[in-house]
């Protein structure tokens, strides 16, 4: 099925520039008080509005509605990117080898934004999945255990399947 993606770029001093995408569910069923996203708006490469996040750096606004770009449709769920960088993380608090099973930004993102990004009925519709830990192709490293979670990392191999240059994936 499809998982809960976010898509990275490295920037100055190591920290990451988060594009959030993630699988939501198309059906209405027992989250009906969630916003809807019909069949009809999620077609591949349809921009959506879900969730909202401060994006323009004055909170006295609000914040504003997220846009997401559909990257796939199976079985009911889209998998959604978001347009823009949402936020400036570093993968990890302190230098250390570390995996993404103990990073602080898998913490961060499935907790901290996710709360800050969507209503609990938004939640309900955002699916946990079993990530895959699976080996860097560029670097002989130890790529840690599976984990649980609704947000996470683009793997370099999902990226390469989801955007055909670096162009494609950069920040706006």
């Amino acid at each position: 099925g499809l998982r809960v993606f976010v898509i990275t770029l490295l920037l100055a001093l190591g920290a990451i520039a988060v594009f959030v995408a993630f699988s939501i569910n198309l059906l209405e069923g027992s989250h009906a008080t969630a916003p809807k996203l019909s069949d009809a708006s999620a077609h591949v490469g349809n921009y959506v509005t879900f969730g909202s996040y401060e994006q323009d750096n004055n909170s006295s606004k609000g914040k504003e509605p997220i846009e997401w770009l559909v990257l796939d449709v199976q079985h009911g769920k889209a998998l959604l990117i978001s347009r823009c960088g949402l936020d400036i993380q570093p993968y990890n608090t302190e230098l250390t080898d570390i995996t993404w099973e103990k990073c602080t930004l898998r913490t961060w993102l499935n907790s901290t934004f996710l709360n800050a990004a969507f209503s609990a009925s938004e939640q309900k519709r955002i699916s946990a999945v079993t990530v895959s830990a699976d080996k860097n192709p560029d670097h002989n490293t130890y790529s840690g255990k599976n984990t649980i979670d609704q947000v996470f990392l683009l793997s370099s191999p999902e990226v390469s399947e989801y955007f055909s240059s670096d162009k494609a994936r950069q920040c706006k």
